[in-house]
C-alpha cells in the first residue's frame, strides 16, 4: 500500500541563542532539505508591538529574511510547495 504524503509542505525555522554578532537561524523543508544557516539582527530587539497586526507582521517578517540566505530559502521553499505549514522554534536562551 502506498504512503500518503501531506498537501502540505512543513518549513521548521530556529531560532538560536546569540552569537557573536546575531542569532543564528536555521530553515529545514520537510525535514530532509536544509538550507544555508542565516543570522538575524540583535539591535531588533527590544521589540515593542504596535497597535497593527499587520504592520507588526511586516516588520518581523522583514527582520526574519533581512539576511538574504534566509529569504532565498524561504523563497525556495514556497517556490517547491503551493500549500505550507510552518514551525517557528525559538531557542530558550535566544
Amino acid at each position: 500500500m502506498p504512503t500518503l504524503r501531506s498537501p502540505y509542505a512543513t518549513i521548521e525555522i530556529r531560532i538560536l541563542a546569540k552569537q557573536g554578532s546575531g542569532y543564528p537561524v536555521e530553515i529545514t523543508l520537510n525535514d530532509e532539505q536544509e538550507f544555508p544557516p542565516g543570522l538575524l539582527d540583535p539591535d531588533f530587539l527590544p521589540w515593542t508591538p504596535s497597535a497593527s497586526a499587520i504592520d507588526d507582521g511586516q516588520r518581523l517578517f522583514g527582520w526574519l529574511f533581512a539576511d538574504p540566505r534566509l529569504l532565498a530559502a524561504w523563497a525556495e521553499a514556497l517556490g517547491q510547495h503551493p500549500q505550507r505549514r510552518i514551525r517557528l522554534r525559538i531557542d530558550a536562551d535566544a
